[in-house]
């Protein structure tokens, strides 16, 4: 099974740094636009191409979404990107990630999970939201492991 998956958002927002956490388990705060990762799941290996970008031309099979949970304007970001993204890729899965919740309480954590959920709803939106830190390691394999049961219609188990 081969897959390209757009890790998409604005500059530090932390795709990199997934990126290089998911393909190889180390914290690193650089990489590079293109990574190719083989992963080993139930179903046998799964070659991925990660593309990192800002921009929505590439053909892809689905796309990871990466926002800064810290940016004061996390939810307005979150509609406009997702506009775009539909505009463009109407009938490709969606994982939305709002990333570095390491650096907020677990106050405002909880206030932008309710908004999310009243956003998703208000939006009718077909996606599915993961907080995570790569730094942390919290939930950083949620994404991805997501994302592959939406594109192999499957209940993958990446090892």
């Amino acid at each position: 099974m081969n897959y390209t998956i757009l890790v998409y958002g604005l500059g530090n927002e932390g795709k990199s740094t997934w990126i290089n956490r998911i393909t190889t388990g180390r914290f690193l705060s650089d990489g590079n636009q293109t990574v190719n990762g083989i992963f080993a799941t139930n179903m046998g290996n799964v070659n991925i191409k990660f593309l990192e970008s800002n921009n929505l031309e590439a053909r892809v099979d689905g796309i990871i979404l990466f926002l800064d949970l810290t940016h004061h304007n996390f939810l307005n970001r979150l509609e406009t990107m997702l506009l775009n993204i539909k505009l463009s890729h109407q009938k490709v899965p969606i994982v939305v990630c709002g990333n570095k919740s390491d650096l907020i309480d677990d106050n405002t954590l909880h206030e932008l999970h309710q908004n999310i959920d009243t956003f998703t709803r208000s939006h009718n939106s077909n996606f599915v939201y993961y907080t995570i830190s790569s730094v942390s390691n919290y939930n950083y394999d949620k994404p991805l492991q997501c994302l592959l049961k939406k594109l192999v219609f499957h209940n993958i188990i990446l090892y």
